[in-house]
C-alpha cells in the first residue's frame, strides 16, 4: 500500500488536490487510480507480447 501511495503522490500528483469538497476530491482520486491501473495494464501487456511471438 505504501508503494501505491508513493506512486500516486509522486507521479500522479495526488498530494496536490486542487478542488475542495469530498465529491470533487473523490473524483480526482478515482481518476488517479484509473490512470495508475491503465498504465499498469499497458506495462503488463508490453511484457507479455514478446512471449507470444
Amino acid at each position: 500500500m505504501e508503494r501505491l501511495f508513493s506512486v500516486l503522490k509522486g507521479h500522479l500528483y495526488m498530494d496536490r488536490l486542487t478542488k475542495r469538497g469530498i465529491d470533487k476530491a473523490f473524483t480526482d482520486i478515482m481518476i488517479c487510480l484509473i490512470t495508475f491501473l491503465a498504465g499498469t495494464i499497458v506495462q503488463l501487456k508490453d511484457k507479455a507480447l514478446p512471449n507470444v511471438a
